[in-house]
């Protein structure tokens, strides 16, 4: 992609809390607080696949 100009924007998603907006990028580790999401993040994750949700990929927090 570098050779063609192309650059790879992270994916995000925002939420609006209490009126002012939170912004989630992809694999960001900047937050003071980024090992306590990513392991609540993990732990949902577990949880869903125990309630056997078949649309949680095996690969949805293998970096977590």
């Amino acid at each position: 992609m570098e050779e063609r100009g192309v650059k790879k924007v992270p994916g995000f998603s925002e939420i609006d809390i209490g009126g002012g907006i939170c912004r989630f990028i992809a694999q960001d580790k900047t937050h003071i607080g980024w090992t306590e999401i990513y392991a609540l993040l993990n732990l949902i994750a577990v949880e869903m696949k125990m309630k056997d949700d078949a649309t949680i990929p095996d690969y949805l927090c293998a970096q977590c």
